[in-house]
């Protein structure tokens, strides 16, 4: 991206047409803020900020961190518009792993605060590998990745919260261990719920 700012756009992905000035209004206003989303649902679904994963993370980082990590979601906040500087040096958005899309929102909940309006809103495609049957298997590169789903996401958050205290550690350790056990079991869910 050659702005200021960036977003993903998928081709099934649809945003209201005043998502980018709302989102852009803020970030000019709110420096301290690196992100900035709409209401999030999928095609069909409802507006769910936990659901979806959407809701805003506006404490102080290790607050933000663990905030990120209040039950599985939909990661809603990977479709914000955000600052061009606070992602570029993400590795996670060249990474292929499980969860890789997790790592590039904590990355930018390590640099500054992320934003849920209450205008504009971003319906989702249900024709992403979010929704395959395969999901798991598109990502399962060893045997690890079956047992332990989020491994690599696990390795990515601990190497981010290495410098916060151990009380906060210990709730981000906590809730990667609980994202893995649902994982390991929602991978056999997954597989019988859409079969076709």
């Amino acid at each position: 991206a050659g702005g200021e700012f960036f977003m993903w756009a998928a081709c099934d992905d649809v945003r209201s047409p005043d998502f980018i000035s709302v989102n852009l209004d803020f970030l000019r206003k709110n420096p301290d803020f690196v992100a900035s989303t709409s209401p999030v649902r999928f095609d069909g679904g409802e507006f769910d900020e936990i659901k979806m994963g959407d809701a805003s993370l506006a404490g102080e980082m290790p607050q933000r961190l663990v905030g990120f990590f209040t039950r599985w979601h939909a990661n809603g906040r990977f479709y914000s518009l955000m600052r061009k500087d606070a992602i570029k040096d993400c590795r996670a958005v060249s990474a292929h792993f499980f969860g890789a899309d997790w790592a590039v929102v904590l990355h930018l909940a390590c640099k500054g605060k992320l934003n849920r309006t209450t205008e504009g809103w971003v319906t989702l495609g249900k024709a992403g590998v979010s929704q395959s049957r395969n999901i798991f298997r598109a990502y399962r590169q060893s045997r690890l990745d079956f047992y332990c789903p989020f491994a690599r996401l696990s390795q990515f958050t601990w190497a981010l919260s290495r410098n916060l205290p151990v009380s906060d550690r210990n709730k981000i350790a906590l809730a990667l261990l609980k994202i893995n056990i649902k994982a390991f079991f929602v991978q056999f869910y997954v597989l019988l719920k859409r079969a076709p």
